[in-house]
C-alpha cells in the first residue's frame, strides 16, 4: 500500500504564516509544558551534572512520519533547543544539560503532540516517540435559517429570524461568543445589505430580498433578539453515502506546503472518519487555464477515483492511496461551479438511491473559469436550483481571503471570509459553508464537517431582527440572503477572529 506522506518546501513564508505558527507555538507551551510526569517520566533519578542526548521521533494521526514538524526544549529558565525533524521524521539534540526539560511538538498542518516533562540522564540517550493530533481551533457554519413564528411585522417591514450555528471549540451552556467579561462587543451582527443598482440587477441579479418578481430590497441590522448559548445537539443520521470534491488547481495553494497537502491531510482524516459507514466518493477537480497553468488530472475538469471504474471507495489504506495519487496531480485552474454541477451529477447517477446523499466541497473557493461576473452570476444561480433539485446535501469548505476587521480597537484581527464565488454560492443555495483560516488549517472546518456527519455537534442558535425601510419588503415568497458577522474572541482584544457566514432564508407562503 502507497501511504500518504506530505513534505513542506521551505520555512514559512509571510506574515500571517509565520504569526500562526508562533501563535501555535506559544499556546502549545503555555497550555501543556506544565504537565508531564506520570507515563512520561523517564526512568532513572534526576542525573548528576553533565549532558545527555534527546532523540524524538514524530508521526502523525495515521502512523506516518512527519518531516519538518517544529520540536522544541527548555528547562525551567529558558528555552535551550529548536529544529525541524529530517525526512524520516526525527530529530536529535546533543549535550543536552541533564535534568528536567519540557519536550514541545507541533507541526502547522498536521497537528500538535503538546508537551512533556522528560528527565534527561548523563551520559544517556532519552529516545521519545510522540504523535500529532490534528488541531481543532474554533470555527463556525451557518447550518440552517428560520423565520421565527410571528416573525414578520403587519407592515412587512421587519423580519425575525433565527440563525443556527455550528461551532467547534465550543462549551455547552455558554456562549460561543464568551471570555468570562462582558461580551457584548463580541456579539453576533448582519451586515447592512444595500440593494443592487438597476444596472447591476440587470447582469448580476438580486442578493438581499429577492422578492418572487425578480425585484431586490435592501435591509439593515436591527439588532439581537437573543444571542442563545451553544448546546449539544443529536441530529438524525440516516444511512448516507458521502462524496469528497477535492481542489486539485494551484491558484489558491501556498508555496510553503507540499501541494495541496493541508486539503488532502484534512480530507484524509474525514475519509477515515466516514469509511465506517457506507464507503466514499472521492474526486479531484482542475481544468486547463488559458494563462499555461495546466491541470494533471487524468479527466478534466473531474476525475472520479479509481480513475478506471470510478465507485465508493471502501477502505482505508485504498482512500489513503487516491490521496496519496492527488498529491501527485497539482495544477490547473479551478471550475468550480462546473465541478459540483458534475459531482452532483456523480452522487446521483453512481450511488445507491436509498441512501442520503452528502457531497463535500474542499475548495479554495474561487471559480477561474465560469467568465464574466454575470457569466458567473448565471451559473451560480443554475447550480442553486440545481442543489435544491438534485436531494444531494452539499456542505462547502473554503479557504479564507486574508484580511483585517474593521474593528481599530483589537490589536491584532483575523476577517475570515472566502472568495466571493463560494460565500454568494453559500447565500444563493441555503448551503453551510465553513471557511479555513490559511492554507494550512483545513483539518478544523473538517472537524466541524465530520461532527455534522456523525450526527452530534456543538450549534447556537442567534435571534436577529431585519428591518426594511420599503413596506412590504419582507413578503410572502421573498428570499433573504446576507452575511452574519460572528466573532469568537478567543484572547480578544488581543488576537481575534471575525468570521463571515453567508445566510438564506424565505419568507414562508
Amino acid at each position: 500500500m502507497k501511504r500518504w506522506v506530505g513534505y513542506l518546501r521551505g520555512p514559512l513564508a509571510g506574515s500571517r504564516a509565520a504569526m500562526l505558527a508562533a501563535v501555535l507555538a506559544v499556546a502549545i507551551g503555555v497550555s501543556a509544558c506544565g504537565g508531564g510526569g506520570g507515563a512520561d517520566q523517564a526512568s532513572g533519578g534526576s542525573g548528576s551534572p553533565g549532558t545527555g542526548t534527546i532523540r524524538v521521533k514524530v508521526t502523525d494521526l495515521f502512523g506516518d512520519v512527519v518531516p519538518n514538524a517544529r520540536v522544541n526544549i527548555r528547562d525551567w529558565r529558558e528555552d535551550l533547543a529548536s529544529k525541524n525533524t529530517d525526512a524520516s521524521g526525527e530529530v536529535q539534540f546533543d549535550a543536552v544539560a541533564a535534568g528536567g526539560v519540557s519536550v514541545c511538538v507541533y507541526h502547522p498542518v498536521r497537528g500538535t503532540g503538546g508537551c512533556a516533562e522528560w528527565v534527561v540522564l548523563k551520559g544517556r540517550v532519552l529516545e521519545l516517540s510522540r504523535q500529532l493530533q490534528p488541531y481543532v481551533q474554533p470555527v463556525a457554519a451557518v447550518l440552517s435559517a428560520s423565520v421565527d413564528p410571528g416573525g414578520i411585522s403587519a407592515d412587512g417591514r421587519s423580519l425575525d429570524i433565527t440563525v443556527r450555528l455550528g461551532v467547534t471549540a465550543a462549551q455547552v451552556g455558554r456562549s460561543w461568543f464568551d471570555v468570562g467579561t462582558d461580551t457584548t462587543a463580541y456579539w453576533p451582527q448582519v451586515l447592512d445589505c444595500p440593494a443592487r443598482s438597476e444596472e447591476e440587477l440587470d447582469w448580476l441579479g438580486p442578493r438581499c430580498i429577492r422578492g418572487a418578481d425578480g425585484s431586490d430590497g435592501s435591509y439593515s441590522f436591527s439588532g439581537i433578539i437573543d444571542p442563545g448559548v451553544v448546546q449539544g445537539l443529536e441530529f438524525p443520521k440516516p444511512p448516507r453515502v458521502v462524496g469528497l470534491l477535492i481542489d486539485q488547481g494551484d491558484t489558491g495553494l501556498s508555496p510553503d506546503w507540499t501541494p495541496n497537502e493541508p486539503r488532502l491531510f484534512a480530507s484524509s482524516i474525514v475519509a477515515k472518519r466516514l469509511l465506517a459507514d457506507t464507503g466514499l466518493v472521492l474526486a479531484g477537480f482542475a481544468s486547463d487555464e488559458s494563462s499555461g497553468s495546466a491541470s494533471s488530472l487524468p479527466q478534466r475538469p473531474v476525475t472520479f477515483f479509481p480513475v478506471e471504474s470510478p465507485r465508493l471507495v471502501t477502505s482505508q489504506p485504498e482512500a489513503l492511496e487516491v490521496l496519496n495519487d492527488l498529491s501527485g496531480l497539482v495544477g490547473g485552474g479551478a471550475p468550480l461551479y462546473q465541478a459540483i454541477a458534475a459531482g452532483i451529477d456523480f452522487m446521483e447517477s453512481r450511488t445507491p438511491t436509498e441512501l442520503q446523499r452528502v457531497l463535500v466541497v474542499v475548495a479554495d473557493g474561487t471559480d477561474s473559469t465560469c467568465g464574466t461576473p454575470a457569466q458567473c452570476a448565471a451559473s451560480r444561480r443554475e447550480l442553486a436550483e440545481r442543489a435544491r433539485a438534485s436531494g444531494v446535501q452539499l456542505f462547502l469548505v473554503g479557504q479564507d481571503i486574508e484580511g483585517d476587521c474593521r474593528d481599530p480597537t483589537w490589536n491584532y484581527c483575523l476577517e475570515i471570509r472566502a472568495p466571493e464565488a463560494l460565500r454568494l454560492l453559500a447565500a444563493e443555495g441555503g448551503l453551510p459553508l465553513v471557511v479555513a483560516h490559511g492554507d494550512s488549517m483545513f483539518s478544523s472546518p473538517l472537524e466541524l464537517v465530520g461532527q455534522w456527519l456523525s450526527g452530534w455537534m456543538t450549534v447556537q442558535d442567534i435571534r436577529v431582527r431585519l428591518t426594511s425601510e420599503t413596506q412590504g419588503a419582507f413578503s410572502p415568497g421573498a428570499v433573504v440572503m446576507g452575511e452574519m458577522e460572528a466573532v469568537n474572541p478567543n484572547m480578544c482584544p488581543w488576537y481575534c477572529w471575525s468570521f463571515l457566514l453567508p445566510f438564506s432564508v424565505e419568507v414562508p407562503l
